[in-house]
Formats: structure tokens, sequence, C-alpha cells
């Protein structure tokens, strides 16, 4: 079975200090994997590496056997659109569309047939238990609800590849667990790729792989 993402020897600098030091790393379909670290350890740029949001200095990032390297920015969006779901800690909600209008948005951009926006979001939003609140705006939500909205927005896309970071941060501890499930089952299902970023320790315990990340560099995570 091809790897569905494959880091090969991957660097990354930031006025001149290594925040990516010779990562290499391949995951299969279907796999889940946490990566653990303190803030600034390189979590989020690995992710955006990985989305072709950001390139490498050294080493190579393929997507479904794709280097990213080789493909324009128009590519790499149209990529990141119909292929990807990008799990942001800032949400990424826009303030003047209901929660449901939120999540729609994401299937437009993703080329869904429009007749399947409105079952689709509201199929994600009760999911993610949030179906009483789907007209309501990003202002009228909890930060958990928003970010569980934009969880809902991802996981209504069906994307072959997941790039959460830091997903359960707003969230208590048994709903956290939830989103982690419902995550792991996405990749069950269909096949496809889930990366979380994270400070929870509960994540571990759910996914396939776990690995720790220090100063730039990744290692299996023990324990």
């Amino acid at each position: 079975m091809s790897p569905l993402v494959e880091l090969v020897d991957v660097s990354r600098f930031f006025r001149g200090v290594a925040v990516l030091q010779a990562v290499s790393l391949q995951t299969e379909p279907g796999q889940v994997v946490a990566i653990y670290g303190r803030s600034g350890s390189g979590k989020t740029t690995l992710l955006n590496l990985v989305g072709g949001l950001d390139q490498p200095d050294g080493g190579t990032v393929r997507v479904a056997g794709t280097d990213l390297a080789t493909l324009s920015p128009a590519r790499r969006c149209e990529l990141r659109r119909t292929q990807m779901g990008l799990i942001f800690q800032s949400y990424g909600l826009l303030s003047h569309l209901s929660a449901r209008e939120n999540v729609e948005l994401g299937l437009r951009l993703a080329a869904c047939p429009g007749r399947e926006w409105r079952p689709r979001a509201e199929a994600a939003l009760a999911a993610v238990g949030l179906a009483e609140r789907a007209r309501h705006r990003p202002a009228e939500l909890s930060g958990g609800e928003r970010q569980r909205v934009a969880i809902a927005r991802v996981l209504a896309t069906r994307p072959r590849l997941i790039l959460a970071d830091e997903p359960t941060a707003a969230l208590d501890h048994n709903t956290g667990l939830m989103i982690i499930d419902l995550l792991v089952a996405h990749a069950r299902e269909t096949g496809a790729n889930v990366w979380i970023a994270t400070h929870d320790g509960g994540v571990g315990i759910r996914v396939d792989t776990a690995y720790h990340m220090t100063a730039g560099r990744l290692a299996p995570r023990e324990g």
C-alpha cells in the first residue's frame, strides 16, 4: 500500500533558526497519528508543510504521491479545497454566517453538489453535538462550540487528509474525546489520514501512532 503522506528529510528555517530538522515520516491510508510537543516545537509548521501552506527549505513533502513543490500555488490551493480538511486553532469561521452556513461554505469550496450542502452540514453539526445551534453565528457561540463548528466543516467534506492543530484545546475532556473518536472513525470508514498536533495526553490512547517533537526533531513517543 502506497503512503498517503510522505516526508523525506524535511527541514524548515526561520531567520537562521531550524524549526524542523530532517523530519522523515510516512502514513498509510486510514492511519491516525498524534504529534505532541510544546509550543514552538515545530508541530504547526509541520502541519503547514503537509498542507502546502508553507514550503520546506530542504527535503520533500509528498501527498498522494505528488511532490507539493512541483505544484503551482493555484494547484496547491485546489488540492487543499478538494482533498484536505484543515482545522486551525483560530477556527477560521466567518462572523456573518451561521454555524450551518459556515459548514456549507466548506462544502461549496470543496465543489460538493449544491443539493448536498444542507443535509451534509446538518449531519456534521449533529455529529459534533450542535444540531440545535445550527442557526447561531460565531459571536453567539462559546469557544468550544466554535471549535466544533470548525471540525464539523471539515468532516462534512469527507477529505482524504485531515490536519488538526490542537482540535481539543477549547473543549472539555469528554467532548474532546468524542471529537477524537469522530476523527478516528472518519479515517477508518474512508481510508483518510488524520494528523493531530496536540498537548492533550488523552489523544494518544485513541490513535495508531504517536510522536513527540522537540526542537524540530520528531521521534516516536514513549508511553
